[in-house]
């Protein structure tokens, strides 16, 4: 994801002689950096490098948390208990997003959306440096 960003901003640019100086995308110089093309694609990769880091786990959230209440079942019950009441609910069998959440403990239940933000956070530190 480091060399497409990088790629996206990237325009050389090249004297045309009468007509000025042209700009072209370094990692191809087949697309003219001043056409609607590479506008489109700068502008779409732009909002995808906020989507994919913010907008799913943030889904994912609010989808999985409509189902709070049955993946981690009151307090009064102990784990093993609760971990049983989830095998026989009918309910995580229609509902495939309680998938992230059932492979975890009840207690953990919102895990795989802190483990997408702490993937995608050592991602990024490792690609700042």
């Amino acid at each position: 994801s480091r060399r497409i960003g990088q790629s996206l901003q990237t325009c050389t640019e090249y004297d045309a002689g009468a007509e000025g100086f042209r700009y072209y995308l370094a990692a191809d110089h087949t697309i003219d950096c001043d056409k609607g093309v590479y506008t489109l694609m700068f502008y779409y990769a732009s909002l995808m490098f906020i989507i994919y880091p913010i907008g799913i786990p943030t889904a994912l959230l609010v989808m999985m948390s409509q189902f709070r209440s049955e993946l981690h079942p009151p307090s009064s019950l102990n784990e093993e208990s609760a971990i049983k009441l989830r095998e026989d609910n009918q309910l995580f069998k229609r509902e495939p997003i309680t998938t992230f959440a059932r492979i975890y403990r009840p207690r953990f239940w919102w895990y795989e959306i802190y483990n997408m933000l702490r993937r995608l956070a050592l991602t990024c530190l490792s690609l700042a440096f």
